[in-house]
C-alpha cells in the first residue's frame, strides 16, 4: 500500500515530490464567501505561471459553528515559485467578514 501511495503522490506532484499551499477561506455569509473564493482563485490563476490552482471547493468540513469554509489549493514542483505566488496572494483584497490563511505543505486538508 505505501509504495502505491508514493507512486500516486509522485504522479500528482504532491509532497514529498512537489509542494502545495492550501488556502482556507472562511466567512459567515456563504454566498459572499463563495464569490470571494472564486475571485481569489481567478486572481491566482491570472498569475499562475508554474503553479496549478485547484478550486475553490467547499472544505470537507464545510460549516463549523456558523462559519462556512472553502479551500483553494496551489501546487508546484518549484517551492520558490509557489512562495512567490503566496506573497502575491497577500495583495488580494477581501470583503469584510471573509478571511483566508495559507497552510504550506499541510498535514491534512480538513
Amino acid at each position: 500500500f505505501a509504495r502505491r501511495e508514493l507512486l500516486v503522490r509522485r504522479e500528482l506532484s504532491y509532497p514529498p515530490f512537489g509542494h502545495v499551499v492550501l488556502f482556507r477561506i472562511q466567512g459567515e455569509n456563504e454566498t459572499a464567501l463563495q464569490q470571494q473564493a472564486e475571485a481569489f482563485a481567478g486572481f491566482l490563476r491570472a498569475q499562475a505561471g508554474g503553479v496549478e490552482v485547484l478550486g475553490p471547493a467547499p472544505a470537507p468540513l464545510a460549516r463549523i459553528r456558523g462559519t462556512y469554509r472553502y479551500q483553494v489549493l496551489l501546487k508546484s514542483t518549484d517551492r520558490r515559485i509557489l512562495h512567490e505566488r503566496v506573497r502575491q496572494a497577500a495583495s488580494f483584497v477581501w470583503t469584510a467578514g471573509v478571511k483566508a490563511r495559507p497552510d504550506v505543505d499541510p498535514q491534512h486538508m480538513l
